[in-house]
């Protein structure tokens, strides 16, 4: 999965926070809560799936496209 979405960032006293107390900083501040966080690994998850197998839903495209032009008689 996309580590980027762990998020580790800055406090204000300059300090680096990891770990599970950046991702909820991350979730409950920055996203605006759960549900937003779990739509983005979602949007991530569907963007990387079609990603990895963009080749074979092309070829299942052109198959069916080449299957519409021919008419049966």
């Amino acid at each position: 999965m996309n580590k980027e979405l762990y998020r580790p960032y800055v406090n204000d006293e300059g300090k680096q926070v990891n770990g599970s107390a950046a991702l909820n900083h991350y979730i409950y501040t920055v996203s605006g809560g759960l549900q937003n966080y779990h739509d983005e690994i979602g949007a991530a998850y569907l963007a990387d799936f079609i990603k990895t197998r963009s080749d074979i839903i092309n070829d299942g495209l052109a198959q069916n496209a080449k299957k519409a032009k021919f008419k049966v008689i």
